[in-house]
């Protein structure tokens, strides 16, 4: 098989959840004997994202790099989706001088020009289009949030409807995608996000007292970090009970000063982030919206328990075995599920690491770009069988 794969960068040349899922699913499609024409971006002149840092010998055989420079614009609103039909017209170009492909996956908007030229009669193998959170369509965290919201929808939904496929996490992403973009079940492919195998610690043995819980992320507001920082704030108490750890860019100026609370700033290193994560008993992701958070695949892999909102596909990871599942996010809601996490005895805690462990070996790449290949081959064939006189 022969895919083509277009994404606004990987890992570790671009951070975020998306390049890295791109990275990953790159990197073990070739394991399997996939060719692969990979067009992404460093979100600059792209001269040095052809070595393909993290991937091994054998896998760059398999991988064709389509370095693409990102093409700056203005700032005024809206111009990430403009710089991204940019990046698609260039990416479109290439295709045309490349090899024809058995498959297209887009991620955000990076098939723009794909999709327009099918519309248009162009002839081109079935386009696959992954949003990842579909963000831009869930409940916002303001005001502000529901403008950018509302700004971006035309664009998305546009897209999702001239792609052949829409990728799912699965969870209430599969839902969001039936009801509120109107896309039909046989048009979605659920493949949801997946964790490393070498992620995965052997065993977990010990509860941290007090009960350490950790952070990861950007000082961005669907993240619902300003409800977690009022929770801590509300309660004085926690001081003897818990530490928090908040792992992330966060501005100085928005940071807490209390003994139970510390900040590492970015963690870029890999082995230093997972040392993070194992010194940890739980991991806090309150986000007013997610796709299916690595985060949360990470912090299970290193055995923790979560507190996280039942947003995207949260339900497919957490659940009562294994942590607490907020409804919303709310100051309230934050206190209450610490609360009720402190008040777990040793036992019971510790169980429920251990089954955080456990599950997430569902969702390891090995497992998750495998089933992705062959619900792709599945697809090319009936399109063949369809095509056949």
């Amino acid at each position: 098989m022969r895919i083509s794969l277009l994404t606004p960068g990987i890992t570790p040349y671009v951070i975020g959840g998306l390049q890295r899922h791109s990275f990953n699913l790159v990197k073990h499609l070739a394991r399997l004997g996939v060719e692969i024409d990979l067009y992404h971006t460093d979100f600059s002149d792209a001269k040095d994202i052809d070595a393909l840092e993290g991937l091994t010998d054998t896998e760059r055989k398999k991988i064709n790099s389509i370095a693409i420079a990102w093409p700056k614009s203005d700032n005024f609103p809206g111009h990430y989706v403009r710089e991204l039909k940019h990046f698609s017209a260039t990416a479109y170009r290439h295709y045309q001088q490349r090899p024809v492909t058995d498959f297209i996956i887009g991620k955000s908007l990076t098939t723009w020009h794909f999709g327009e030229a099918k519309r248009c009669g162009v002839a081109l193998p079935p386009i696959g289009v992954n949003f990842h959170g579909f963000e831009m369509f869930q409940s916002p965290a303001n005001i502000k949030a529901l403008l950018e919201n509302w700004l971006l929808r035309p664009d998305f939904y546009h897209h999702a409807h001239k792609a052949d496929y829409l990728f799912s996490y699965g969870g209430r992403i599969t839902k969001l995608i039936q009801e509120r973009l109107q896309v039909p079940s046989e048009q979605i492919i659920e493949t949801p996000g997946g964790i490393d195998s070498s992620w995965l610690v052997n065993q977990i043995t010990t509860i941290s007292k007090p009960l350490r819980f950790v952070f990861v992320g950007r000082y961005e507001r669907r993240k619902g970090i300003q409800e977690l920082h009022a929770a801590i704030q509300a309660n004085p108490a926690w001081q003897n009970q818990a530490s928090f750890r908040f792992i992330g860019p966060i501005p100085e100026d928005k940071q807490l000063f209390l003994p139970l609370v510390s900040y590492a700033g970015s963690i870029r290193d890999e082995s230093l982030l997972r040392n993070e994560l194992c010194r940890a008993d739980v991991l806090l992701c309150p986000s007013h919206s997610e796709g299916m958070p690595n985060v949360i695949l990470e912090a299970m892999a290193s055995g923790l328990a979560v507190l996280a909102t039942d947003v995207g596909a949260v339900r497919l990871l957490v659940n009562s075995s294994n942590g607490i599942r907020l409804p919303q996010v709310s100051v309230v809601g934050n206190t209450r599920g610490i609360n009720q996490l402190l008040k777990l005895d040793e036992n019971q805690l510790l169980k429920c690491k251990q089954t955080s462990l456990k599950h997430v070996q569902s969702f390891t790449w090995d497992h998750i770009a495998l089933s992705t290949l062959d619900r792709l081959q599945n697809i090319i064939l009936d399109n063949e069988n369809c095509s056949s006189p």
